[in-house]
């Protein structure tokens, strides 16, 4: 699955982070079990793998949106106009 071509902007993405797994260490990077911890103790029970995935592609598509938020409305834009 190609996210940069949902927002249709020139994002880059790690493939590590649309598979799931560090291609090096063959397990979910130290961020994404923290990431699930978090999501099962906001929800007061563990998930499964497939609503694992679910919520870790909604999560990943919520940060992309961001990113590309990010990338077209500079910092200084959002600042109040000195007096």
């Amino acid at each position: 699955m190609d996210m940069s071509s949902k927002s249709g902007s020139n994002m880059s993405v790690d493939t590590r982070l649309l598979n799931g797994k560090d291609a090096a260490a063959g397990q979910a990077p130290e961020k994404e079990q923290a990431a699930r911890a978090a999501m099962q103790k906001w929800m007061g029970r563990a998930l499964n793998d497939l609503e694992w995935q679910q919520m870790r592609s909604r999560l990943l598509d919520f940060g992309l949106i961001l990113l590309d938020w990010h990338r077209n409305n500079p910092s200084n834009a959002l600042l109040p106009e000195a007096a």
